[in-house]
């Protein structure tokens, strides 16, 4: 084995034992056990996961493997992103980028590595996922397993999109802008783009081959062959009721020639252009490398240098407000000051959503405005109970007087502040012109902000607060006829019922991060 594969493969294995010891892979794989059941609905529950003209289609292998790889694919296409987004950051935080940089291993080596271990790692879950799948097939379905079908499915969907994710994790690490927690946000809207677009392009074109090659997700391609073996456009896939008095069809399974194959093997080299763009913007662990654009002779870099209230500093001890015993009130205020100096660009954000509010009409505040603040809301509610683990700031931080026992309280409080700082204006002028909808309005907040903290104190990184959070609220705005998603009143279908269950959440998710906190100091003495 030459040098340059000796390397590929070290990196390679070291990524998928680093992955696969951890607890969070094995939580995920019970995670996926969970989805497994409800992608694939008992007869008689209600409910149906493919309707075809009405009419649900009989669990035989071929329907089963088409809708569990077909959802699955919607889930993993998201959190597999942000499952693997960390390898390069981990590098860095550690000290082993470093080592790495002085070592005779290129970068084309390095990030070949990471590539393939990232697409190993996901390749496991699809599998064990599949696995899963297969075994709700043998308690649920109403046909014979056929293990054939599974796999053949299972590849169409997942051999194509495994290296795509694993190349887009690796660009949006190299790249310094998409490297952080606004790259988590932006990554959201490719993924709704990803799903969208081609099935909508799909339905809409006759001539579809080219868009099928760029179809990484798998959806229009998936829409287009259920199309070319039903013979009709009326079919769903998803959870959908049913008329149970209505006899099944049958679905006979994807029609296997060159026309299916093709597709998706031209799809899977999509994936190289993401990582030569990953490989070009690589800095190699440099920390030499883009200083030139903070030596401060950039606008960019005089207005990030205003905006970070550097000359507030001097002031602070001389303010009664912040100066003295450190009550929950000014450890609180302090925090949230630090939050705007380490992020300036959110006080710009602040002050559109401030000239906003005040210019735009009621109704467009409160159905567009208010989805629009908490989506922008997510990179620093993200940040905020992370921050100090990420930065290995903890023991400084408890260093403070009393910090150590409200640590978990501030955090809430610093987030809900730097919420409701971003919402003030939008939450003066809905409860001004709906109490109701304003006090449902502040309960969207304070859900928010619990979440947030909750975890990031429990995960110790922004992540899984960032993708899940994310997704509800992609499904909150998909379903604004749903009062059980009206958690912030944008909808004005929120009920009291509705405000008190999201209030109770809030207040147990505030609990939970406080015991998790407590129960970390314990282990830390």
């Amino acid at each position: 084995m030459s040098q340059g594969l000796y390397s590929i493969r070290s990196t390679l294995l070291t990524e998928c034992r680093l992955r696969l010891r951890r607890s969070s892979t094995w939580t995920l794989f019970v995670l996926l056990c969970f989805a497994a059941f409800l992608l694939m609905p008992e007869v008689g529950s209600g409910g149906v996961s493919f309707l075809i003209e009405g009419r649900r289609s009989l669990l035989n292998s071929a329907a089963t493997a088409l809708t569990s790889a077909l959802l699955g694919g919607v889930l993993l296409s998201l959190i597999g992103f942000y499952v693997i987004s960390n390898s390069i950051g981990r590098d860095a935080r550690t000290g082993v980028g470093q080592l790495l940089a002085s070592s005779p291993l290129s970068s084309a080596q390095y990030l070949a590595g990471k590539l393939l271990g990232n697409m190993v790692y996901l390749y496991a879950i699809c599998c064990f996922f599949m696995i899963a799948c297969m075994t709700v097939h043998l308690i649920r379905g109403e046909a014979p397993l056929e293990p054939l079908v599974f796999a053949g499915t299972f590849g169409l969907m997942f051999l194509p999109m495994v290296p795509f994710i694993s190349a887009v994790a690796l660009l949006f690490e190299c790249v310094p802008f998409l490297s952080g927690r606004i790259g988590d946000v932006l990554y959201f809207f490719l993924w709704t783009t990803l799903l969208a677009l081609p099935a909508a392009s799909v339905e809409s074109s006759r001539d579809t081959g080219w868009l099928l090659g760029l179809d990484v997700s798998g959806m229009g391609f998936f829409v287009t062959e259920v199309l070319r073996v039903t013979g009709t456009s009326h079919f769903s896939i998803g959870y959908t009721p049913y008329d149970a008095t209505l006899a099944p069809t049958l679905f006979r399974g994807l029609q296997w020639d060159w026309g299916l194959i093709t597709p998706r093997l031209v799809s899977t080299v999509v994936a190289l252009p993401c990582f030569a763009i990953a490989l070009a913007a690589f800095r190699r662990f440099d920390p030499a490398a883009g200083k030139a654009g903070k030596s401060g002779k950039g606008v960019i870099s005089r207005l990030r240098r205003t905006l970070s209230f550097s000359w507030l500093h001097r002031y602070i001890p001389r303010m009664g407000l912040f100066a003295g015993s450190p009550t929950l009130l000014r450890m609180t205020i302090l925090d949230v000051q630090l939050t705007i100096a380490l992020s300036p660009f959110l006080l710009l954000i602040m002050i559109g959503v401030f000239v906003t509010g005040m210019l735009v009409p009621i109704d467009a505040v409160r159905s567009i405005l208010v989805p629009v603040v908490f989506l922008l809301s997510i990179p620093a509610l993200a940040g905020i109970s992370t921050r100090d683990r990420i930065e290995n700031t903890t023991s400084l931080t408890f260093s403070a007087p009393r910090m150590r026992n409200q640590y978990a309280t501030v955090k809430f409080l610093s987030s809900f502040t730097v919420m409701l700082l971003l919402a003030l204006v939008p939450f003066i002028r809905i409860a001004t012109d709906d109490p109701f909808s304003g006090m449902a309005f502040l309960v969207g907040m304070l859900f928010a902000s619990s979440v947030a903290t909750c975890f990031g104190l429990l995960t110790a990184s922004p992540k899984p607060f960032t993708v899940l959070f994310l997704l509800f609220l992609y499904l909150a705005f998909s379903s604004r006829t749903e009062s059980a998603f009206d958690f912030a009143g944008w909808g004005r279908i929120a009920t009291p019922g509705t405000m008190a269950s999201y209030a109770t959440v809030a207040f147990f998710m505030v609990l939970a991060a406080w015991a998790g906190e407590r129960l970390r100091r314990q282990r830390e003495g």
